[in-house]
């Protein structure tokens, strides 16, 4: 691509119709480009977190990053990713998102979610989940597979605990399964409707933009997924799933302890070493 003068810019005011006519070429003039509008002209959009691609002075590629919130962790959206038909499988996507992720990291941003116009999975990293041989997406998946609708990994919780959860109403639907009526977000523990609580393992359909961009601001000035879930469950099934696997709260100082210790006395080369260096305390 270099042949072409690829150049990587940040998006100007000035390009915003370029864009719109971009996105109906490659989308068509149905959902999808009316969907890749909305998410710009939403309340989200800064330009500091745009960016165009161009060769000499044709716009033939654009993308975007959206700060949104996914329970507590402060997280950007990127998309829509935007390339020319002629020009797509030429590296313009790839430095369209090299240039998004580079400028995430450089304003010091540490989660970047990447989706398009399928369901999709959202992994907070501070959950760590020990799933053995059948992984928790796996597990999703294969429940989306039968029910077609988006879901949230749930665990059994302490009841004194849940005033750090989303806490999930519910009824029982099949195996680990259960069909949310309602999702609160940190209830106390008198008032929590369950101890079925919330952690960093999703699998959202794409309607779940169209509610973001409408949800207000909520949990500490933030956009909150969990709002825009509670709004889903107006249009369609969501699930809580029981997961198999071991979970850590690598967020929580002792859960990140116990973690390490743990993938430590497991590791295949290290495991045994690591084992009698902790029986010498």
């Amino acid at each position: 691509m270099s042949e072409l003068s690829l150049s990587i810019l940040p998006e100007t005011e000035g390009d915003a119709e370029a864009i719109a006519r971009l996105h109906e070429r490659t989308f068509g003039p149905g959902r999808y480009a009316r969907s890749a509008y909305r998410i710009r002209e939403g309340r989200g959009h800064v330009l500091a977190l745009s960016f165009t691609a161009r060769i000499g002075t044709l716009l033939v590629g654009s993308v975007r990053l959206t700060p949104i919130c996914i329970g507590e962790t402060p997280a950007l959206l990127l998309g829509p990713l935007t390339v020319e038909p002629p020009f797509r499988e030429h590296g313009v996507g790839s430095a369209l998102i090299d240039r998004a992720l580079a400028e995430a990291k450089g304003q010091g941003h540490r989660l970047v979610v990447l989706v398009g116009d399928e369901p999709f999975y959202v992994v907070l990293p501070d959950d760590l989940i020990d799933d053995g041989d059948r992984g928790v997406l796996t597990q999703m998946r294969q429940v989306y597979e039968r029910h077609g609708s988006s879901l949230v990994g749930v665990q059994q919780v302490p009841h004194d605990q849940t005033s750090r959860y989303g806490i999930i109403d519910s009824e029982a639907a099949g195996e680990r399964l259960h069909r949310m009526n309602a999702i609160v977000e940190k209830p106390d523990p008198k008032e929590a409707p369950s101890d079925l609580g919330v952690v960093g393992r999703y699998l959202l359909t794409p309607r779940i933009f169209d509610l973001l961009r409408k949800t207000g601001k909520g949990a500490g000035g933030e956009i909150q997924l969990t709002d825009a879930i509670a709004d889903l469950l107006k249009y369609e099934d969501v699930y809580g799933y029981r997961f198999e696997g071991v979970r850590y709260d690598c967020g929580d100082k002792l859960g990140y302890l116990m973690a390490t210790v743990n993938y430590g006395l497991a590791h295949p080369e290290l495991g045994s070493a690591f084992r009698n260096f902790l029986h010498t305390f």
